[in-house]
């Protein structure tokens, strides 16, 4: 799997091979307002460029400083066995802790 990360200053990438063992899936929207119907959208969600601002900007050896990024996962090659997790707790803030989301039922088609 290859991490890219894209300066939004300059638009200088940098392509980081990663070794992985299992791929976390997200049960619902990192809101928390819509639940996933399947593993595809799971996947889809894990898939999509993340925007990294703010506290989590990261730093830019080009521009010599932290700078707005772009983010996002592919795969080069896949494994002839491929594992999923089921991320099925979020951060409650509110609570300051973990809470465990109900449930999901999704077609066993899905998992085949």
């Amino acid at each position: 799997m290859v991490n890219t990360l894209k300066c939004l200053k300059c638009t200088q990438s940098m392509n980081e091979d990663t070794v992985f063992l299992d791929i976390p899936l997200s049960v619902c929207s990192a809101n928390a307002a819509e639940n996933f119907d399947s593993m595809e959208k799971g996947l889809e969600q894990f898939l999509k460029e993340e925007r990294m601002e703010g506290d989590n900007k990261c730093y830019c050896n080009n521009c010599e400083m932290k700078t707005e990024t772009s983010s996002r996962y592919y795969f080069k090659h896949l494994p002839q066995i491929l594992t999923f997790q089921l991320k099925r707790f979020e951060f409650d803030n509110n609570y300051m802790a973990f809470q465990k989301l109900f449930p999901l039922v999704w077609n066993l088609q899905d998992l085949r």
